[in-house]
């Protein structure tokens, strides 16, 4: 059988599936792998089965004829010692003597061979496309692990139990949540970009919905959201300068009064985060604090501040001790 040009088109792409897979048990991939290296190597015996297809495309030759031919040829080469297949081919075993081959033993019409080689082609285009998406799919998570890293950095982030703000509660204080919240983020090592997102994962019902609405002004601004950006839109929603400067005066106003040493400075503390200006070194800090202790406690407790090594921390202490030396008194 004389070697045919090929032919271009739908019905060429089509019998690049070799007829012979109907009658071999080999895989598809040894198929093209060796079609390809007989190709190369000129090899004429399996050269004339490589083009079995090409030759059926361009002659009036039924497939039941172009079957029976083929396995002539093998049969020829199988007897004359020629090799029938190359590489990782499993060919067909040769004939016993006296026993014939069979030819299209499922007597299949044209029409039903040429739907068997079209499934087969499609079958390998699906598993192409399915290998190129996996490998695509690998490739973006490689090049894009923020996805993977934020659903981690996430995890770590709720094993720290870091603190819940709702915006509808009277006891809440915003300052004190950003503040707790500011501190969890730093010991992760989190980016400003990170401390924003994972910030808003902690606000719940009133404070939730302001900041959906908050992101959804940044997007469409195309404004990337630090942490700055959020812990300042935050800070004005829930704790505006009117409550600032309430917080302020409740400073400056404070005395002990009926509360323990211990009490008084719990709240001395809490409530100089708002005046920072007033107590803005060690020194004023401590002054300020005796100032507004009982009048027995400050007198002796003014000499304390005169050591070199002493701070806030130490003089309170000093002076809770010497609150329940008197008591024992």
């Amino acid at each position: 059988m004389a070697k045919q040009e090929k032919v271009d088109g739908p019905d060429a792409t089509l019998m690049e599936v070799p007829i012979y897979l109907l009658e071999s048990q080999e895989t598809k991939a040894n198929v093209v792998e060796n079609m390809d290296k007989q190709q190369k190597n000129g090899d004429d015996t399996d050269a004339i089965l490589m083009e079995v297809p090409t030759y059926f495309m361009t002659h009036d030759e039924s497939i039941a004829d172009v079957l029976e031919r083929l396995n002539t040829w093998r049969t020829k080469g199988l007897r004359t010692g020629e090799p029938a297949a190359r590489g990782n081919q499993n060919p067909p075993q040769a004939p016993v003597e006296g026993v014939a081959m069979p030819v299209n033993p499922a007597r299949l019409t044209d029409a039903e061979v040429r739907a068997s080689l079209s499934q087969m082609a499609q079958a390998i285009t699906m598993q192409a496309q399915a290998m190129t998406a996996q490998v695509n799919r690998q490739n973006v998570q490689r090049e894009n692990p923020l996805v993977r890293n934020m659903a981690d950095r996430l995890r770590d982030f709720t094993r720290m139990n870091p603190p819940i703000f709702t915006g509808a509660k009277t006891s809440e204080d915003p300052q004190e949540f950003i503040e707790e919240l500011h501190k969890i983020l730093v010991a992760m090592g989190a980016t400003d970009i990170e401390k924003a997102e994972l910030s808003s994962y902690q606000l719940k019902d009133v404070a939730q919905t302001w900041c959906k609405m908050w992101q959804d002004s940044r997007v469409l601004g195309e404004v990337t959201v630090t942490w700055e950006l959020f812990k300042t839109a935050f800070l004005e929603r829930f704790f505006p300068r009117e409550m600032k400067e309430a917080k302020v005066e409740e400073f400056i106003n404070l005395k002990q009064g009926s509360m323990t040493v211990r009490e008084y400075s719990l709240k001395f503390v809490k409530l100089s985060r708002y005046a920072t200006s007033l107590v803005s070194n060690t020194r004023d800090e401590m002054s300020r604090f005796l100032t507004r202790i009982a009048e027995d406690h400050e007198e002796e407790c003014r000499a304390a501040m005169l050591h070199d090594n002493m701070d806030l921390s130490r003089l309170m202490v000093h002076v809770q001790q010497v609150e329940e030396s008197r008591k024992r008194k």
